[in-house]
Parts: C-alpha cells; structure tokens; sequence
C-alpha cells in the first residue's frame, strides 16, 4: 500500500494554534498523559508509544475500547477476514488497520484531514506537534461543551420541574374550574327552582288579594245590612213604644176585648222576634265575616314574610352566582 497523502503536508493550514512543545507537553501532563520532550522531538525512535498515546485519545474522544482484541473489531471488518484463506493470520493487521481507521477518524474531527499511515508508522516531530495541538484543541473544546452541556441538561431538569409544578397548577386550576362550572350549575337550578317557586308564590298571592277583595267587599255589604237592620229595629221598636204608650193611653178609653189585644200583641211581639232574630243572624253573619277578613289578613301577612324571606334568599343566591360568574370570567382571562 502506497500513501500519497503525505506529499502536501506543507501546504495544507488547520483550524487550530498549533502549540509549542512546551505547551504540549504540559497540556499532556493535565490530561493524564505520559509524553517526555525526548519522544516528541523524535517520535520515529518511539513509535510504540505514539501508537499509545494516540489510543489514549482516541478512546475517551471516541467513547470505544481498543483492548478486546477482534471483538472490538467491526463485523464488516472481520467478514472480509473470513474470506481469506487463514483468517487468523491476519489478525493483528485486521486490528492495526481498525485502530488507523478510528484514529484518522479522530484526527478527522480534530481538524487534521490528511493523517495518513506514515504517522503512525514513520512519525515526524513537526506532524506530531500538529496533530496533538489539535487533538488538545479538540479535548478543550469537548470539555467547555461538556459543561455546557451539563449546564443546559440542569437548566432542563429545573425547566421540566417547573413544568410539571405549572402543569400540576394547571390541573389544579382546570379541576377548580370544573368543580365551580358544577357548582354553578347547580346553583343555576336552584335559582331556576326558586323563581319557579315565587311565580307560584305570586299566583297565590294574586288568587289571595282576589280572595281579600271578595271578602271585604261581602263584609262591606253585611256591614251595611247590620246598619240596616240595626235602624229597622230602632224604628221598630220606637214604633212599638209608641203603640204601648198609645195602647196605655187608649185603654183608660175604651175597654176592648182581652182576645183582640193579646192577638195584638203576638203580631207585635212576633215581628219584634222576627226583626230581632234577623238582627242577631246579621250580627253573626258580620262576626264571621269579621273572622275571615282576621284569616284572609294573617295569610297575606304570612305570605308576604315568606315573599320577603324568598326574595332575601334570591338575592344572596344571586350575589353567590354573580360572584362565581365573576371568578369564572377572571380564570378564563388568566
């Protein structure tokens, strides 16, 4: 196998500082790499350890391991060696070409397109220089987005934390808001019940008033017929006084017969019994009367307490669906 990708080295520029010896040696030494000023001037008399180095970054960068053998190996890989004649002698380089695959992938990334075989095999201090200023470059730059990202992930956690307090609110609220939608609605039942209730309260009312008119006005007329009555009994008996005082005055006179006065006197007394009977049916007639206006007077009284008792009862009713039709409303707008 012929590399050509070595021949432009020199003309090639990367997206990184490439750092001093020094620089590099001490970089190394933070990341836990073992790397002398000696091997890096000259890396071809310490290519082992190159080679080892090189894995050392590839591995954390990559996130792979290099130490299970063929097992490691992709099964694309290891199906073109089934194909040989003796697979197992080509075990080692099947495992070199897979580890100068993951490397130049790395230097890849790093920034270092043209990583060829020759670096590993015949490395330069001036290409090694370069290739670990920028894989340094690569680990730094990896790092500060790893805390980033550790960042951003616990920025995530307490945003999905409030999330779920908001949602949990959320919840809350909606529950509430259809607790207070049935609530309402009950209340708007009972509403509807209590309006039922005085529009039949009304009408008895009405059916009431009619009632109190009939009889006041019945009692009105008995009245005038007690009055009546009471002056046709005055008249009856001054009438009946002056027969007896005529009588007396008459019977020094004339001396008539006993049967003819005491027929007389049994009309006379008849029609006084029948006005007087008359009277005292009138007397009672009005005491009745007097009895239902009392009765007609005390239902109204008591229908109106229940009317005012009702209508109290309306309007706090009405203050509560009002309040809860006030607090829907502000949910809706939050």
């Amino acid at each position: 196998m012929i590399d050509q990708t070595n021949t432009n080295h020199h003309k090639h520029t990367y997206p990184f500082h490439i750092l001093k010896a020094s620089v590099v040696l001490q970089c190394l030494s933070e990341l836990d790499m073992d790397l002398t000023e000696d091997e890096l001037r000259d890396p071809a008399h310490h290519k082992e350890k190159v080679k080892a180095l090189f894995q050392s970054l590839v591995e954390p960068c990559l996130g792979i391991c290099l130490d299970g053998g063929t097992q490691a190996v992709p099964s694309a890989i290891t199906d073109v060696q089934k194909s040989f004649s003796y697979p197992e002698v080509h075990d080692e380089s099947i495992l070199e070409t897979h580890f100068f695959f993951l490397t130049k992938k790395f230097m890849n990334i790093c920034g270092i397109p043209d990583f060829s075989l020759r670096d590993l095999f015949a490395p330069t201090s001036k290409r090694l220089r370069i290739q670990l200023s920028g894989a340094i470059n690569f680990i730094k730059f990896r790092e500060e987005r790893i805390t980033m990202y550790a960042e951003l992930v616990e920025q995530k956690v307490e945003l999905n934390e409030q999330l779920n307090v908001v949602n949990d609110e959320h919840a809350m609220v909606m529950k509430e808001l259809e607790d207070t939608k049935a609530v309402c609605s009950s209340k708007w039942k009972e509403l509807e019940d209590i309006e039922f209730e005085c529009e039949e309260i009304k009408s008895e009312i009405a059916q009431q008033n009619k009632l109190q008119a009939s009889i006041r006005h019945e009692s009105g007329q008995l009245k005038k017929k007690v009055y009546e009555l009471k002056e046709s009994n005055a008249i009856t008996s001054l009438a009946l006084e002056e027969a007896q005082a005529e009588k007396r005055k008459l019977s020094s006179r004339v001396v008539q017969s006993p049967e003819r006065i005491k027929r007389a006197m049994a009309e006379v007394k008849k029609s006084l019994d029948t006005e007087r009977a008359l009277y005292e049916q009138s007397i009672v007639e009005a005491e009745k009367a007097k009895q239902r206006v009392k009765v007609v007077t005390e239902a109204t009284n008591n229908v109106s307490k229940l009317v005012k008792k009702i209508v109290g009862k309306l309007e706090v009713q009405l203050n509560k669906h009002n309040a809860a039709v006030e607090e829907l409303e502000g949910i809706k707008e939050n």
